[in-house]
């Protein structure tokens, strides 16, 4: 099991942990507790061989070229704001997701230059208006519920046929040549939401429903084939440029760090094979987070004894952690006084 967790995020948590214990507790137990963390950092740096993780700068696994603003931006953006976990996750999976095809040490990444207010309109509006939709066509039925456009009358007994994809979001690959970058490559990710909130007449229900595994993976194929059609029957600069398209699912509303990629689809010249990607958010200390990293869960259980037996007041850890491959990505710890979260640390 690999990491890529940073040196320098580690000296930040090792830095906010030592204010934090010089405040609170004796110089012997922080000394002790210090070590324990510093024993936590060297793992976790020996266990980081990622090249394209260590050797890459803040948060960004590619060097960046500067370029105009996406006119999407900020709707896109917007669309993620709900939730701090997916805005951040639906960029940086991207990347990862992209490694395996545009290598960090051939490309740079620049923002998107390829999604422009039409193509959103096109790919995410639905109607006869609308022939690359990738949205559930008005009146399908939808596992088993009868949906409508509201139109008619007729309609009236029938839910609004729900929204499936909330937004897109686009990525450039570009090499850098004699006359500039030129481009090499563009990621798409297709953002859905796994729920809905069954709308009759204008009366949306108060609880969610959850839209079908197979009703997901029905429209997520769909939807990787219309975009790849779209941008290719729209864009001439892209008759040869590879597409990577991908579909992440939203974290459900009773789970904030549920989000995760679901199919990934690499097009170079037509449609290539669409696969599963393989995603897991766990817990510390779960037993799910055991079998999946044996190394990282049982140095979290030693560092969360000893913040237990050092505290003199009710303390507690836990750690959500994201990984991809069966590789860590990101981890949050918070740290729990008296019931309350007074202490939040990102590992990214």
């Amino acid at each position: 099991m690999t990491t890529f967790l940073k040196e320098y995020q580690i000296d930040t948590i090792l830095r906010g942990y030592r204010n934090e214990v010089d405040k609170q507790y004796e110089e012997e137990l922080y000394q002790s507790y210090l070590k324990d963390l510093t024993d936590l950092k060297r793992i976790l740096i020996e266990a980081s061989k990622e090249d394209v993780i260590t050797n890459s700068f803040a948060d960004n696994y590619y060097d960046i070229v500067s370029s105009t603003p996406s006119a999407i931006r900020e709707r896109v953006y917007g669309n993620l704001a709900s939730n701090e976990d997916d805005y951040k996750t639906v960029g940086r999976g991207l990347q990862l997701i992209s490694l395996n095809y545009f290598s960090n040490k051939e490309h740079l990444i620049r923002e998107g230059s390829f999604t422009t207010p039409k193509d959103y309109q096109e790919l995410l509006l639905r109607g006869k208006d609308y022939p690359y939709s990738i949205q559930i066509p008005n009146g399908t039925i939808v596992d088993g519920v009868e949906t409508s456009d509201g139109s008619s009358e007729q309609d009236a007994t029938k839910i609004k046929t729900p929204v499936l994809f909330d937004t897109m979001y686009q990525q450039d690959y570009v090499k850098k040549n004699d006359n500039g970058y030129q481009l090499a490559g563009i990621s798409v990710a297709l953002v859905l939401s796994p729920e809905y909130y069954a709308d009759l007449n204008g009366s949306k229900a108060l609880s969610p429903t959850d839209f079908s595994d197979e009703t997901i993976q029905t429209y997520s194929k769909r939807a990787i084939e219309l975009t790849y059609q779209y941008y290719k029957e729209t864009y001439s600069d892209l008759a040869d440029v590879p597409m990577l398209i991908c579909v992440y699912q939203l974290a459900k509303s009773t789970d904030e760090v549920s989000g995760h990629y679901i199919y990934s689809c690499y097009c170079d010249n037509s449609i290539g094979d669409i696969k599963s990607v393989d995603e897991d958010t766990v817990i510390f200390t779960s037993e799910d987070a055991r079998k999946l990293d044996s190394v990282t869960y049982d140095e979290f259980v030693l560092i969360k004894e000893k913040v237990k037996n050092f505290a003199t007041e009710a303390v507690g850890m836990i750690g959500t952690a994201k990984y991809q491959d069966q590789k860590i990505q990101s981890m949050m710890i918070i740290r729990c006084v008296r019931s309350v979260l007074d202490l939040k640390m990102v590992l990214m």
